[in-house]
């Protein structure tokens, strides 16, 4: 019953079955825009709905039918997410979450990296075991997500962390905030943990502090969840202790009462005020938590998402009700229909979670459907007339159930409403058709208009008949022939004679004044399909007459008995047997009993498909087709069939080493290198009568349960012949293990999934596993595998772990000559070449190279990098010049694409490395282009296809000493100047690696070329001896400008141990064009080494 805003507020005004809420200004905020209020059946409650029809909030009202704020007893809000129904108590009764604060994080860019000084997002993270942040999503709803990574027994600074990583607000809040008895609630999602972490999660708010007694102000103070137990503050009832980091994938609202936070520093007597608060933080916590020293060393890796951190008094929790059942109206065969006619009414249901009995049932209302004649106005009720539909349901399994009713003779025209529900089979509600999520609503909206009823024309009889058979078990076959649903249109009038022509030769058969009768049809005529027509006159005159035609096979009957007790040795697991024809048309469902079986009564003779499908929560825990039978029904007999697994499955694996096409044995083959490619060979038999549709999934994990660390996405459908196999292929190429510890190797096990295409759509046929599938080692440190020589370069291809890792096998060169690397899928194990030369210095360095088209996202992602690089010997310090491409870096869809140019250098007094990018548009990373560096001692320029890079703000790609870094300082005195390597590679970066992406999956090996490099020195290009046996060196122009000068000055080593102490050799030296420079000193020495460094 729709409240309407009409009239002022606190009257109440009956119009036809309407009951009117009236609003005054006095109350603008009720209810709030775009929201409607319903008043329920017995007038003691009120549901606030939204435009969506959508139950927000449920109102209880002291006296009933009084429509008042002061008569509302109590107030509940509703929110559906994460599959569960959250309620809040609604404090200020305005159906509208009241809150102080809120972040919801929609309003930042994707991608936007909270640490960054200019960043307008209001939460920064940090932590020593904090690895990255950012914020994700999508366009309409977006979150705060951190990486982190807490390894076992990890000390940092000589302690452990007290916090490993947090969430901080950036300001203080100006002006504070009044939080006084409220709530401080956020939506929290994991991934990487696989059970709950007990008592490390904490909420701090800064608010101001003082002596109980004697009112000294201690300014703001970090009050905070109790860490410890067995303490409680004095003045605590019920004290809140630290909360659980919950292995959450799906998502759960972490609430927590801002008064049940404490001051924990001991011996200290301080009271907050909570109605002046300054900040506020989510820690994570590993820190002694039982009183007695022990560490609370947890050890996880993965991420954290935060979402709707909100502060306000309609945070407090009031209920959760899991919503693992979603119930909805499918379809109806028409739109309208008319007195008399039969409707067939198609339910939806869908559960997760584990596997229940349930009961379905329907409710139709004409369109007199009013709660004060509710009674009067139901056409159909499936549960009074006994046709409710029992099933088992879960798992993920979404299911179809029909009803079919026949509209009354008398029908009023109008819209028809339609209310079905689900309940367990101990008579819980588990969901209904309601637009809403509150089961029990009383509102007219919860009630769907589902069809209408046209009147018929004209005021004459109405013919209709239905059949059934009867076989009396002596060869004949009766029909019975009912015309009971015909009808007349004038109430005074009414039929008078029924006649029957079965054989469509124009002459009745049978007459009759009872709308029954009885035809025996012989059982040599069977089987047979009649044209049977009803033709019924009435008692006008002249008499008036109406016809109705359908068509009835006459067939002998039998009964049937499925048994799928044998099915996976388990006969009380629960299953279910489906029936089709031969065409596969759907005919009847029955839920079998705890052997297994079910039978059906006074089938029709003929052959059919039965399905037997059953439950398992094992590995892929969803419904399984365990049998598919092709079943005879025989006359006046009991077929009785015991399923047997004759629905695809795993017959046989095979793996093989891909580099060899050798077999690998996991009994005794040795462990196996990240990276390397396997294949499975999985063969399918499918034993029965019927080609089949399959694909396989195979899943790789270490500790055998369902927290798969590698899962291969699905093979594409392949029919598998019937009585017949089919090899299914997956490749596989495993990535570096958890543990890098050298010398570690864990063992990995195989799951196989076989899904095959049926009426229900695509279902599970198979588990097959677990079975051993292989060891796996870490790759060593960086060694060289090998050599390689490209454009004048000697290259050696080195394998080492670095996110995860490169292997030599993803490096070499094309038939057109073009250096190639890869990373593989999955895996993300990646390539490098990196020179043994360490001397390459000032210059110009190109590169004409390409990547895969194929764009990523995060968290996935691949760098393709030509780079200059130097580090010091104890690795203190380092230098580096980059160019790389990145798959995720790209403009949305469009064409554009970004090259990232940095200059790093870290000195041996940073804390960390410090930096400054250019992220530069360039058409079409996929296609070939230059990308060029030039090497001066006070400068580097970054160039593509020749001309000078400009980024995306429109700044030219030049690092000099007044850039500004990382840090936001001046990058004077870090030029990059000492000769280093040079390195190609290409690499995935791990999970928690927001810049470049982890490995990419299903999406095929990431392919890079690179065309060709080269290096022209900046000063030294040629080194000889004259006939003193003296060095001389050929130094020339950086810019290569004839009419330009360059002074230089030059130094020497007489060994590379001497390194890092070069000495002055000669200074001051004009260099134009060509010049040669003689070392004077070097007669008598058997070794020097040369840099030239500009002036």
């Amino acid at each position: 019953m729709k409240l309407k805003n009409i009239v002022v507020w606190g009257m109440v005004i009956a119009l036809s079955q309407y009951i009117t809420l009236c609003i005054a200004s006095s109350e603008p905020d009720f209810p709030s825009a775009g929201f409607t209020a319903y008043l329920e059946s017995d007038n003691t409650g009120l549901i606030i709905r939204d435009q969506q029809n959508r139950c927000v909030a449920r109102m209880r009202l002291d006296t009933p039918g009084l429509i008042d704020t002061s008569n509302v007893i109590e107030s509940i809000l509703y929110e559906e997410k994460y599959g569960v129904r959250w309620a809040t108590k609604d404090r200020n009764k305005n159906a509208v979450a009241d809150q102080v604060f809120e972040e919801n994080f929609d309003s930042y860019e994707l991608g936007e990296n909270p640490a960054g000084t200019l960043s307008p997002v209001s939460f920064n993270c940090g932590g020593f075991e904090l690895k990255g942040q950012g914020i994700m999503g999508s366009d309409i709803d977006r979150f705060l997500q951190i990486y982190f990574d807490s390894p076992f027994g990890v000390t940092y600074e000589g302690s452990y962390p007290y916090v490993p990583f947090y969430i901080n607000q950036k300001a203080l809040f100006s002006p504070t905030l009044d939080c006084a008895d409220t709530y401080i609630s956020f939506d929290l999602k994991t991934t990487g943990i696989t059970a709950d972490i007990p008592h490390v999660l904490s909420v701090v708010a800064f608010a101001s502090s003082s002596h109980p007694d004697l009112g000294t102000d201690y300014g703001y103070l970090p009050w905070r969840l109790q860490n410890y137990p067995f303490h409680a503050a004095w003045y605590i009832d019920n004290p809140d202790y630290l909360r659980s980091l919950p292995s959450a994938p799906k998502g759960t609202v972490i609430t927590i009462n801002i008064n049940n936070l404490v001051y924990t520093e001991t011996g200290s007597w301080k009271v907050a005020d909570f109605s002046d608060v300054s900040m506020f933080q989510i820690l994570f916590l590993q820190d002694t938590i039982n009183g007695s020293g022990i560490l609370n060393d947890w050890v996880a890796r993965g991420a954290v998402s935060i979402d709707n951190f909100r502060v306000g008094p309609d945070n407090e929790p009031h209920s959760q009700t899991p919503l693992e059942v979603e119930l909805t109206l499918d379809s109806v065969d028409s739109p309208s229909f008319k007195p008399g006619d039969t409707v067939s009414v198609k339910l939806k249901t869908a559960k997760t979670g584990n596997v229940v009995e349930t009961v379905t049932d329907i409710q139709v209302f004409d369109p007199t459907f009013a709660w004060s004649n509710i009674s009067a106005s139901k056409i159909y009720d499936s549960a009074s007339s006994g046709e409710s539909a029992g099933s088992h349901i879960g798992l993920g399994e979404t299911e179809y159930t029909n009803f079919t009713f026949t509209i009354p003779a008398n029908a009023p025209e109008g819209d028809y409403r339609i209310f079905a529900l689900v309940k367990d089979n101990e008579g819980t509600i588990l969901d209904t058709t309601g637009p809403d999520i509150s089961l029990d609503d009383k509102s007219s909206p919860a009630y769907l208009t589902a069809f209408q009823i046209e009147s018929r024309i004209g005021n004459g009889p109405v013919a209709l008949f239905d059949t059934s058979l009867t076989d009396p078990d002596n060869g004949d076959m009766v029909l019975t022939l009912d015309a009971g649903r015909s009808f007349h249109q004038s109430a005074s009038k009414q039929i008078v004679l029924y006649e029957w022509d079965l054989d469509s030769d124009g002459t009745f058969d049978y007459q009759s004044i009872n709308p029954v009768i009885d035809a025996v049809v012989p059982e040599s005529m069977m089987p047979v399909l009649y044209a049977v027509m009803l033709r019924v006159t009435d008692d006008n005159v002249p008499a008036e007459q109406a016809t109705d035609v359908r068509l009835v096979t006459v067939v002998r009957l039998g009964d049937v008995t499925l048994n799928a007790s044998i099915i996976d040795n388990d006969s009380s697991a629960p299953a279910k047997w489906f029936v089709f024809a031969p065409d596969y048309t759907f005919l009847d469902k029955k839920i079998a009993n705890a052997a297994g079986s079910a039978s059906w009564q006074n089938v029709p003779v003929g052959d059919y498909i039965a399905e037997a499908y059953v439950y398992n929560d094992t590995i892929f825990p969803s419904i399984e087709l365990a049998a598919i039978e092709s079943v005879s029904v025989t006359a006046g007999s009991v077929s009785t069939y015991i399923a047997q697994h004759t629905a695809p499955y795993v017959e046989s694996v095979e793996i093989r080493y891909a580099d060899i096409d050798t077999v690998h044995n996991p009994a005794t083959a040795g462990p196996v290198e990240p990276g390397r490619l396997l294949i499975f060979n999985i063969t399918v038999r499918n034993d029965s009568d019927y080609d089949r549709t399959c694909a396989v999934t195979l899943a790789l994990d270490r500790t055998k349960d369902r927290f798969i660390d590698i899962t291969v996405n699905p093979t594409d459908d392949m029919i598998v012949p019937a009585n017949d196999t089919q090899l299914f292929s997956v490749s596989v190429s495993p990535t570096e293990p958890d543990n890098e510890t050298a010398g570690n190797i864990e063992e990995y096990w195989y799951a196989i999934k076989v899904d095959t295409a049926s009426i229900a759509g695509r279902v599970k046929t198979d588990e097959y596993g677990w079975n051993k599938a292989f060891d796996l080692k870490p790759l060593p440190s960086r060694t060289v595998a090998g050599s390689l020589t490209f454009c004048g370069f000697e290259f050696h291809v080195v394998k080492f772990f670095r996110f995860a890792g490169v292997i030599p096998a993803n490096v070499w060169i094309a038939d057109n000559s073009d250096l190639m690397f890869r990373v593989l899928d999955y895996s993300g194990v990646g390539s490098e070449l990196v020179t043994p030369r360490v001397d390459y210095h000032y210059g110009v360095y190109k590169a004409a190279m390409k990547v895969s088209p194929t764009k990523t996202e995060l968290p996935e992602g691949t760098i393709m990098a030509f780079f200059h690089y130097w580090q010091s010997e104890s690795e203190t310090e380092l230098q580096e010049i980059d160019v790389e491409l990145r798959s995720m870096a790209r403009n949305g869809e469009q064409s554009t694409s970004y090259a990232d140019f940095t200059v790093h250098s870290k000195k041996v007094t940073d804390a960390g490395d410090h930096f400054v990018t250019f992220s530069c548009p360039v058409d079409n990373i996929e296609e070939e282009h230059i990308y060029e560096f030039r090497w001066k001692s006070d400068e580097i320029a970054f160039y593509i296809d020749g001309q000078l890079a400009y980024d995306k703000h429109g700044n030219p790609a030049v690092v000099n000493e007044n850039s500004i870094d990382s840090e936001g300082l001046a990058f004077a005195g870090r030029i990059p100047d000492q000769p280093g390597r040079v390195i190609l590679n290409h690499w995935a970066g791990d999970w928690n690696n927001t810049w470049a992406g982890s490995s990419p999956q299903g999406k095929g090996d990431y392919i890079a070329a690179v065309r060709a490099i080269s290096f022209e020195p900046a000063a030294i290009t040629d080194i000889g001896k004259n006939a003193l046996s003296q060095t001389v060196l050929t130094l020339h122009p950086y810019d290569n400008v004839p009419t330009s000068s360059t002074t230089v000055s030059i130094y020497a080593i007489d060994s590379l141990a001497d390194l890092p102490n070069w000495y002055l050799l000669d200074t001051g030296i004009s260099v134009t064009t060509d010049y040669l420079y003689t070392d004077l000193t070097s007669g008598s020495v058997s070794s020097r080494f040369y840099k030239v460094k500009y002036e």
